[in-house]
């Protein structure tokens, strides 16, 4: 199915499985039909995440780029697994919170193109 915009937080699933959201197979082994299908994906993740590793990020962000995959994919320094989540105060953080926000908002508001069905 395609879709516009996808925005992934603690985007660990994509890549390598082992999360149920991953099952059958993991989204990025699709990468060059997300790619056909003109499909953006906004990715973030904190620097310091235990679930999504900054080598792992790297492999998401090479496999994009080597599918073709139009993306913006933002590290958030010194961020754990969370920071996105009001209801972990142990980890979250309203002024990386808000710039996930005006991310995820400024890629809203482009307009949208229409991809050509793929093939």
């Amino acid at each position: 199915m395609p879709f516009d915009l996808v925005a992934s937080c603690y985007g660990a699933w994509t890549l390598d499985g082992g999360a149920p959201l991953s099952e059958p197979h993991p989204p990025l082994d699709d990468a060059e039909a997300i790619a056909g299908f003109g499909t953006e994906l906004l990715g973030v993740v904190g620097e310091n995440d235990h679930v999504v590793s900054q080598d792992e990020w790297r492999r998401i962000r090479a496999r994009l780029d080597d599918a073709g995959v139009a993306h913006e994919m933002v590290t958030y320094p010194g961020q754990p697994h969370g920071f996105l989540c009001p209801d972990r105060p142990q980890t979250y953080d309203a002024a990386a919170t808000e710039d996930v926000w005006c991310r995820l908002r400024a890629v809203l508001d482009r307009p949208v193109i229409a991809a050509e069905e793929p093939v």
